[in-house]
């Protein structure tokens, strides 16, 4: 931020010339595309890992302790190498 001026210009700078882009009459060669609903998208409920039906708890909790334990290890490894830059060097 040192390089930038210390005050604003006095005269303002000329604004750019807006550019009107036409929208295309016929789609494109690949097919016609198809806007979306006004409300969006939906998941279908079979790709929701969420609510997927064929899992028990016991697979998730496990699940979530791995990605914890995952993160701890994360977080450990950089609080060790955050702590050995800090020793003398020889």
């Amino acid at each position: 931020m040192s390089n930038l001026p210390r005050s604003r210009p006095a005269r303002r700078s000329t604004r750019r010339p807006t550019v009107v882009r036409a929208e295309p009459s016929a789609p494109a060669a690949g097919g016609a595309r198809v806007s979306p609903p006004p409300s969006g998208y939906a998941v279908p409920r079979s790709a929701d890992p969420a609510c997927a039906e064929d899992q028990d708890p016991l697979s998730t909790a496990v699940q979530a302790a791995g990605e914890l334990a995952r993160i701890g290890l994360a977080v450990g490894r950089l609080i060790v190498r955050s702590a050995l830059t800090r020793l003398p060097k020889p």
